[in-house]
């Protein structure tokens, strides 16, 4: 099962312990990585935290190694979702490296949706829209990740762009803007003790 995990860490509580923690953690999550678990890892662009995509047994499986992180009870927040493949986008769901550079900067996106809004009459129209422009952003490298929350409730994405002011043009002209209930974006970068594991391939 995927799962979309995010730390944020709180530095000033670890101390003077704080370069050894990171160190086992960046340690641990290599360890991930080998085992198959790590499949996707970002930092958050201040540096406090990471967000991933991990392959875990389940939920219980999830909160075990969560829990066996070295940064652990070092946390201001820890966040789960479980996330399904894109059913046109598969290959962000399998455990391949990447061989390139990011072209621009990063953004974790959040995107949820009120299928209330959707409307009774059009809603297969509006998302095979949806379908046809993720394709576009996927062929033009700039979406390098996507994935689907449970019951079509919204999608986790990693965008490339020039900056914020192109991120925002692009999600203003999605087909789908009047059903989203809520819009996130973060700045991210890739982990460089991990960068192969950034998701930039097309």
């Amino acid at each position: 099962m995927l799962f979309w995990v995010g730390t944020e860490l709180d530095f000033g509580r670890m101390g003077a312990d704080a370069p050894r923690l990171w160190q086992a953690q960046q340690e641990h999550l290599s360890a991930l990585r080998d085992e198959g678990v790590l499949m996707r890892i970002w930092q958050r662009a201040n540096g406090r935290g990471h967000l991933m995509l991990w392959n875990a047994l389940d939920g219980l499986d999830v909160d075990r190694r969560i829990e066996a992180l070295p940064t652990f009870h070092h946390a201001m927040r820890l966040e789960v979702d479980a996330l399904n493949p894109h059913r046109l986008f598969g290959q962000f769901s399998q455990p391949r490296r990447a061989s390139g550079r990011a072209r621009g900067e990063l953004y974790f996106v959040r995107l949820l949706i009120d299928r209330a809004r959707l409307g009774p009459d059009r809603p297969a129209e509006l998302i095979e829209g949806a379908e046809r422009n993720a394709r576009r952003h996927v062929d033009d490298g700039q979406v390098i990740g996507i994935w689907r929350l449970p019951h079509g409730s919204g999608a986790h994405i990693v965008w490339q762009c020039s900056g914020i002011a192109e991120l925002h043009h692009e999600l203003s002209t999605l087909p789908l803007k009047g059903a989203f209930s809520e819009v996130s974006a973060m700045p991210i970068v890739p982990e460089p003790a991990l960068a192969d594991l950034a998701g930039w391939e097309p």
